[in-house]
């Protein structure tokens, strides 16, 4: 497909690269400024394509699209230096590399979907930020150590459906997503180690990740926007989690979670918290004694759920539901209804359906 362009054709530029290389050949010793900047848009689609590439070292003004391709390499992108605009690999079925691009830095957005043969991203070693970045549905996918130079992402950050990914590992400077991170449907990643420089993010998404056990890479995040983790049957503890403030809402559903350990310095919520349907969970011991939810505090369908001891500690909320616990016995859930203290931390309260038992009692508390 020939180049998009981006600028008249009267900008004609230089295509020929002025700067010499050492004698390995390594790109990395190049100023991108010494390179021909091309005022178009590229798409690959074809071996025909190819014969748009520019000779010599360049970069794009624009975006670089690969996509339904043929290629099982990118080695005739190796003058590449600078995508200006977005980097789009999509459905390629013969794509095992990108090695060719050979430390190219991108600056838009980087898309790659779709690729079934592609196992890293070697290749993109150059970039350090990205408007967004999309990872989705690369079933080889396995190692994500081509982005290790990313520090910043200016929007969101979608890790989708890689059916190979084990970890994060790769991601170690990406410290700032100021859109939201998605993490979902990765079935074979089991932490988020790679991830512990992250300190700022828009929200927070980790959706049925089956073999997931450790949040603990989001050791240095401690304030968030909306945090939702559910649908991970392996992950049974929240250890590592260090938030202090939550500015939505906080939602914990359908995890292996036994209990909120590592919640003992979340002071506010500043939406709805809701912990459902977690079939594995016995109490909610861990939440901090002066947590405040701006919203309603949702505790809902837990099954094996037998303790709300932390309610009883000097938690607040707007209002307060508590039903479907089975195991909850009638004393413990009852108390707050009829407590003064509990009422007023508690305005509005929902307390129905859970256990009928008169036993256990109270735990003794101030």
């Amino acid at each position: 497909m020939r180049p998009t362009r981006l600028a008249p054709l009267a900008a004609v530029l230089a295509s020929a690269c002025v700067a010499q290389v050492g004698p390995a050949g390594d790109r990395r010793d190049r100023d991108p400024g010494d390179c021909a900047l091309e005022p178009y848009s590229l798409t690959l689609t074809t071996e025909a394509d190819l014969r748009d590439i520019p000779r010599g070292c360049f970069s794009l003004e624009g975006d670089l699209v690969i996509e339904r391709s043929t290629l099982a390499n990118l080695d005739a992108l190796k003058e590449l230096r600078d995508v200006r605009g977005a980097l789009r690999i999509e459905d390629n079925g013969a794509l095992t590399t990108l090695a060719g691009l050979a430390d190219v830095r991108v600056s838009g957005e980087l898309i790659v979907e779709g690729n079934p043969r592609l196992a890293d991203l070697a290749g993109l070693d150059g970039t350090d930020e990205l408007t967004a970045l999309t990872l989705r549905s690369n079933p080889a996918l396995r190692d994500l150590s081509g982005l290790r130079n990313l520090s910043e992402v200016g929007g969101d950050v979608l890790v989708s459906n890689n059916a190979a990914l084990a970890s994060v590992a790769g991601l170690d400077k990406l410290a700032t997503i100021r859109g939201d991170l998605v993490v979902e449907v990765n079935d074979q990643l089991g932490s988020l180690s790679g991830l512990g420089r992250l300190s700022a993010v828009g929200s927070v998404t980790l959706e049925r990740n089956p073999r997931l056990q450790s949040v603990a890479g989001l050791s240095s995040l401690t304030t968030t926007g909306r945090v939702l983790i559910t649908g991970n049957a392996a992950l049974a503890s929240l250890t590592g989690l260090q938030l202090t403030r939550v500015t939505g809402d906080l939602d914990l559903e359908n995890n292996g979670l036994i209990g909120l350990g590592s919640l003992a310095n979340l002071g506010e919520v500043g939406g709805n918290f809701i912990v459902s349907a977690n079939p594995s969970l016995t109490g909610i011991d861990g939440l901090s004694t002066g947590l405040v939810v701006d919203g309603s505090l949702r505790i809902t369908n837990n099954g094996r759920l037998a303790s709300i001891y932390a309610l009883y500690l000097g938690a607040r909320a707007t209002s307060l539901v508590i039903t479907g616990n089975p195991a909850l016995s009638r004393p413990r859930v009852e108390h707050i209804d009829l407590n003064a203290t509990h009422q007023a931390a508690f305005p509005t309260r929902t307390i129905t359906g859970n256990g009928t038992a008169s036993t256990p009692t109270v735990e003794p508390h101030g």
